[in-house]
């Protein structure tokens, strides 16, 4: 209950810091957490070793210190945009790509928008809710429930719909498919343990397939994007083209070659700015090279095949 009686505190003194300071104060205490959280330190920079293999430690914990700092200044942004209009909202983010939205919402099969926790994701939703398209994110369960509930209700304010992690939302997943809507899902956190391995950044690491999963059953559009923090904490979003799906006749096979597809485009984007990767949890946290999964993109028996049943959920979150 400690981070949601802070996070209430932080909610009522945002509307009388500066913004200046208070992206000061959350860059100080993101340095803090780095230097004495250990667990925190060791994920990012086990993260960083294999972003940047040849990278020094030093510029490691350069890196793995902004990806904290970043963290702190995401969780700030999440309270501050209750006080945002959307005026406010438009002068703090630039998109580029949108096209590639509007076009796929022709199709009218649905959009699901995939990335993984890059930037300030968080904050980037809010303004495609705030243009008033249909946005439902499926979001990553966090304990206690009051503080789940008071999380969600501060990412809600523009109209973002959130969605539990869990069987319970499928059905309404695709029946937002089905009414043409936009989901958004995150394939870089294997949070409920089930994903499938795929090489990424050069070895194995299990990654939720749900977004793939999801298209192949639906014809929905895959778009993949990502969204950058700039120096002055303005954000740029970045919609690329849709990611065009193999069908190979086997339905495993498909979600495995996909997926390889679309881990190669997250590993593109991480490149191009390792310290806005602002995952905290080590990615590669199990050698999975020994061993054998039992078919084609599965693990411990769980099957790609068996994903997209309307009694599986999609296994990706934001």
């Amino acid at each position: 209950m400690k981070t949601y009686y802070l996070l209430r505190i932080a909610a009522y003194l945002v509307r009388f810091v500066p913004h200046r300071a208070a992206y000061w104060i959350c860059s100080i205490i993101g340095g803090i957490v780095f230097t004495l959280n250990w667990r925190v330190r060791e994920a990012v920079l086990d993260n960083m070793g294999h972003v940047l293999p040849k990278a020094t430690r030093q510029l490691r914990r350069v890196l793995g210190r902004r990806i904290v700092r970043n963290v702190v200044k995401n969780y700030y942004d999440v309270i501050r945009v209750t006080t945002m209009s959307p005026a406010d909202l438009e002068r703090s983010i630039t998109v580029h790509g949108i096209e590639h939205l509007d076009n796929a919402l022709k199709l009218g099969k649905g959009v699901i928008l995939v990335s993984g926790h890059i930037g300030n994701f968080s904050i980037v939703a809010q303004l495609a809710a705030a243009r008033d398209y249909n946005v439902s994110v499926v979001a990553e369960d966090v304990e206690p429930p009051r503080l789940y509930d008071y999380v969600n209700h501060l990412r809600g304010h523009f109209g973002l719909k959130m969605l539990k992690l869990g069987s319970s939302e499928v059905r309404t997943i695709y029946r937002l498919l089905r009414n043409n809507e936009i989901l958004l899902l995150a394939i870089d956190r294997d949070v409920n343990n089930d994903g499938m391995l795929v090489p990424f950044f050069g070895q194995l690491a299990s990654m939720p397939h749900g977004a793939v999963a999801l298209a192949l059953r639906t014809g929905a559009t895959i778009l993949p994007g990502y969204t950058v923090r700039l120096p002055d904490n303005t954000s740029v979003v970045m919609v690329d083209t849709p990611l065009r799906l193999e069908h190979t006749g086997d339905r495993e096979e498909d979600v495995r070659v996909n997926m390889r597809n679309l881990a190669e485009i997250l590993e593109r984007y991480i490149i191009e700015a390792p310290d806005q990767w602002v995952v905290l949890q080590k990615i590669w946290d199990k050698d999975y090279t020994k061993e054998k999964p039992e078919g084609p993109g599965s693990r411990n028996g769980h099957t790609a095949e068996a994903l997209p049943s309307e009694q599986k959920e999609p296994a990706s979150t934001f």
